[in-house]
């Protein structure tokens, strides 16, 4: 196989495709990249099993067939050469690429086993089945409800993904580790038929990436086992975590007793700091309302390093008092916008509520920590210090 092409395209085709590369598997086959040609295009595509992704380039195909490539190297090479157009050749025989530039010339060489008949391709997936929304409305929905998976290994696979699910013509996603709830609601353009998936966090991450905001509308194609989204010249096809995904409606408040408005940068600025003096004390903080300003304290386990803010709040309601997690508030507020939020809490030991004010399409849920005396100490101080 032998064609020549445009070294920016072949780099940027490159690059898209290699978030799915799997550099570090024991599997030597799924650090490589499949190329072939299709009429005067070029085909490249990576895969980890779970999922792969294509992309096409533009190129002038002297012989066709197919190539197998280790991945990282390509990038690497492609990334160093200074000209406009390169000329790619590969051998089946001697397993080898050529690739030469003005005056440059790399040979990569790769392993006996490695040839493209080898490379695993997953099912063709059926696209019949498909929900049409705004890019940059999908792309603020995954960033709002993604952080909220559970990253480690868990072993309910509900918890590492995002449950995309349609009510009427809303697409709601949903993210919980079970500490926290983020739920997201956008409007959907066209369906014909139902969403009922989960994405694992990885896929969403790649759809997350590949979506143009300079386009209107955008196509999410599904089925069972599988989701499919095509953006410019790349594709990507994602395996769905095959698990049913709890109601969660039974832990979000419908009527909380107090509401807290408050200066969303501000609080933010406020927890930061609860955050570096609880670091080594599970990122703990004791909050509470007094006399118009959300109070908050802080302190390392050995109570070395104490902090404390009070933050101007607007309150409706009676007083409150309750611990929460200095990290998942600090996720939280860093992907909302507006400039106030709001706290809505019924109890201590009831999940509660942190949303922007007037946005009704996103909120986020936490459930509060138990407090000891000790987490407490020192918050009674007045306003010149902590002791």
């Amino acid at each position: 196989m032998e064609f020549k092409c445009s070294v920016k395209d072949l780099h940027n085709a490159v690059s898209s495709i290699s978030r799915v590369l799997n550099k570090k598997t024991t599997m030597e086959i799924l650090s490589n990249i499949f190329i072939k040609t299709e009429g005067s295009t070029i085909v490249l595509r990576c895969t980890d099993l779970g999922s792969s992704t294509d992309s096409v380039i533009e190129a002038e195909v002297i012989s066709e067939g197919e190539a197998l490539i280790k991945g990282q190297d390509l990038l690497e090479v492609l990334g160093v050469l200074n000209s406009d157009v390169m000329t790619f050749s590969y051998s089946l025989e001697t397993r080898s690429v050529v690739i030469t530039c003005n005056k440059a010339k790399f040979l990569l060489i790769s392993k006996e086993e490695a040839v493209p008949s080898s490379f695993p391709m997953l099912d063709e997936m059926n696209k019949e089945r498909y929900v049409t929304v705004a890019p940059t409305d999908l792309k603020k929905a995954i960033g709002c409800t993604r952080f909220a998976t559970d990253s480690k290994d868990s072993k309910k696979m509900f918890l590492t993904g995002i449950h995309a699910f349609t009510e009427g013509m809303m697409l709601k996603l949903v993210a919980t580790d079970n500490h926290r709830l983020s739920v997201y609601s956008i409007p959907v353009i066209e369906k014909n038929d139902d969403v009922d998936i989960i994405i694992p966090a990885y896929c969403a991450d790649m759809i997350k990436e590949m979506l143009d905001e300079t386009k209107p509308s955008f196509n999410l194609y599904f089925s069972k086992g599988s989701v499919y989204i095509k953006s410019g010249n790349a594709e990507y096809n994602g395996r769905l975590i095959d698990d049913k995904y709890p109601d969660v409606n039974r832990v979000i408040p419908e009527d909380c007793k107090t509401v807290i408005t408050v200066n969303r940068a501000a609080l933010f600025s406020a927890l930061a700091k609860m955050e570096v003096a609880s670091k080594n004390n599970s990122y703990i903080c004791y909050l509470k309302t007094e006399d118009g300003e959300l109070v908050l304290f802080s302190q390392s386990f050995d109570g070395s390093m104490k902090a404390s803010e009070y933050v101007p709040a607007e309150m409706e309601g009676g007083p409150v008092e309750l611990g929460i997690n200095v990290r998942y508030a600090k996720e939280a507020l860093s992907v909302m916008d507006a400039e106030n939020v709001e706290i809505k809490i019924n109890s201590e030991t009831r999940p509660f509520v942190v949303k922007e004010c007037k946005n009704e399409n996103f909120i986020h849920i936490l459930m509060p920590l138990a407090l000891t005396s000790k987490d407490k100490q020192g918050i009674d101080n007045d306003k010149q210090g902590v002791e």
